[in-house]
């Protein structure tokens, strides 16, 4: 029996159904590594008068999508498999595009 036989058997699913579920979260962890690029783009290029409010409320946006990746990114290894740590992986696998940098305003974020 693989290792990752092993650990599907312990949370109880199918080792194949846990090898589809692991993918799955990792798109979503390369998704959320797309979100968290462009989310710290527009906080660090905001412009306006609108600047220290969006500035404020992005930082808090983007501290949050970092407890959500770690999260999910924790629940593959739970399943046994590894989650997706580089950069080159995130793009590859994500189903989101990258923000350019640029100047961003309250009408060019929403």
């Amino acid at each position: 029996m693989s290792h990752h036989e092993i650990r599907a058997a312990l949370t109880g699913l199918d080792p194949n159904y846990a090898r589809r579920l692991s993918d799955a979260l990792n798109v979503y962890v390369a998704n959320l590594h797309v979100v968290s690029a462009k989310i710290r783009n527009f906080h660090w290029n905001v412009v306006g008068v609108d600047f220290f409010d969006f500035h404020e409320v992005l930082q808090k946006i983007y501290e949050h999508v970092a407890l959500e990746t770690d999260l999910y990114a924790e629940r593959i290894k739970m399943l046994g498999f590894y989650p997706l740590a580089s950069m080159q992986e995130f793009i590859r696998y994500a189903t989101l595009d990258e923000a350019p940098s640029a100047p961003y305003n309250t009408s060019t974020i929403a």
